[in-house]
């Protein structure tokens, strides 16, 4: 899977880098800079307590290949870089393409009852 591919479906406000890096393989996606590994795409989220945007250069040592950030944070070169409107909308856009949707192949039932 290509970052060109996991980005259907996401409400992107800007993207830049090399071409041929939005079609680079992605091996995973994450959140957390601590938890990147080469060929990961890393997720730039404000938290409660810290703001994933500090931790950009950090996930890009630990070999993250794509940023998607909501913030104004000055691209890096060379990296695949997308600015979304939403940050956690587009995980969790990010992370169905990823993944290949699966709760579109869930089932569900509901019973419903009075006694």
């Amino acid at each position: 899977m290509t970052f060109r591919d996991l980005l259907r479906g996401i409400e992107i406000d800007s993207e830049s880098g090399d071409p041929a890096s939005f079609q680079a393989p992605i091996c995973g996606l994450h959140y957390d800079s601590r938890q990147i590994a080469p060929g990961f795409v890393f997720v730039a989220m404000k938290g409660e307590t810290t703001d994933g945007n500090r931790y950009i250069d950090a996930a890009l040592q630990r070999g993250a290949v794509v940023v998607v950030t909501d913030s104004a944070e000055k691209p890096r070169a060379g990296v695949a870089w997308a600015r979304v409107i939403h940050e956690r909308r587009a995980l969790a856009g990010l992370s169905a393409n990823f993944y290949g949707h699966p709760a579109e192949k869930l089932k569900m039932i509901g019973i419903s009852g009075t006694n």
